[in-house]
């Protein structure tokens, strides 16, 4: 077993054995709707979560009661993510049991996005994330210069996370205790 797949292996089992207590009782999002680039952010790209990931639905509430656009990822197909708009109607459950906006909602192209909510197993501080390995993010980001904020548990923040050069990285990190601004020079 290579060393990304060891380490996802390792970092699932860590996941879904973290409290659902403690997760519900973490403040998140607070610094992120802080900085300035939120409040600039016209259209914001989201994930639903799932369990021991950060929670996202009162950060999307909070989103869209501001008035921001949320999209979120619907999987078509094997391999490919479309983004479409949120209005607040119910999500249909999608592919691996994850909510997902009906079919006929708009799609909104990447590069209409100026703010992804970015998932992921593990980030390191340049910025590298280790993703669930289908590659759906690796393969969207590069389509929008979008700012690329990972939401992680402040346990989730490794040394290094082995990174391959299609491996795309993000811009910022939020956790539950601050918010790290990652340097172009480390990405």
């Amino acid at each position: 077993m290579d060393k990304k797949a060891s380490l996802r292996t390792e970092l699932r089992r860590k996941r879904s054995a973290f409290s659902t207590e403690a997760s519900a009782m973490a403040h998140f999002g607070a610094p992120l709707w802080e900085y300035p680039v939120f409040d600039t952010a016209n259209c914001i790209a989201a994930y639903i979560s799932v369990a021991g990931e950060v929670p996202t639905p009162d950060l999307i509430a909070a989103a869209h009661s501001l008035g921001k656009t949320i999209v979120l990822p619907r999987v078509v197909g094997r391999n490919h993510l479309e983004l479409h708009r949120w209005e607040g109607e119910p999500l249909l459950p999608g592919s691996f049991g994850i909510g997902e906006p009906p079919a006929d909602a708009p799609r909104v192209a990447p590069d209409q996005v100026d703010l992804f909510l970015v998932p992921g197993l593990a980030f390191d501080l340049s910025g590298g994330r280790l993703g669930m390995g289908r590659g759906y993010y690796d393969r969207m980001l590069p389509q929008s210069a979008g700012l690329r904020v990972g939401l992680c548990w402040e346990w989730q923040l490794l040394p290094e996370v082995p990174m391959e050069p299609h491996d795309q990285r993000v811009q910022m990190i939020c956790t539950e205790r601050r918010l790290l601004l990652i340097p172009p020079v480390l990405r």
